[in-house]
């Protein structure tokens, strides 16, 4: 008679290995995925203050208070990742410095975030596999110009 119960308690122990293999892998990622949801999440309030600030600022002004709104949500900000945009009619968008409108013409202000994403799980050993960042979906924000400046 042969003893085929040491066998199957080794095939267990095999397959609770590579089944917990994989559930932590997948737990990574669903970390991963609500850190970069958080993140994007962050990025559109970010914006949203920033427009707000934007849009009560002096055009030309020094960009230190647009900039401040948007560190409350995404303290990691630098103003390199920020574009502030100035239209006169709503669809054509650009910088005060190219002076596509004046006080008093412009409509509407955008502020546009684009950054990057580092995962955390680039900092373990399945960081091989993976990018060490990631490139976020632009978010921009659009409001009406309410004083520019002028109280």
């Amino acid at each position: 008679m042969k003893r085929t119960h040491g066998r199957r308690h080794g095939a267990f122990i095999v397959e609770f290995a590579f089944t917990v293999i994989i559930l932590i892998i997948l737990l990574f990622g669903m970390l991963e995925l609500g850190r970069a949801v958080y993140t994007w999440n962050s990025a559109v309030q970010a914006t949203r203050a920033g427009a707000r600030a934007a849009a009560i600022a002096a055009m030309g002004s020094t960009p230190q208070p647009v900039l401040d709104a948007m560190r409350v949500s995404m303290p990691q900000l630098q103003w390199s990742d920020i574009e502030v945009l100035y239209s006169p009619d709503g669809i054509h968008f650009a910088p005060y410095a190219s002076r596509n409108c004046e006080r008093g013409t412009c409509v509407f202000v955008q502020v546009r975030i684009q950054g990057e994403f580092h995962p955390a799980v680039a900092m373990t050993p399945l960081g091989r596999f993976l990018p060490d960042r990631l490139l976020m979906p632009g978010v921009a924000t659009t409001v009406p110009v309410e004083a520019l400046g002028v109280t």
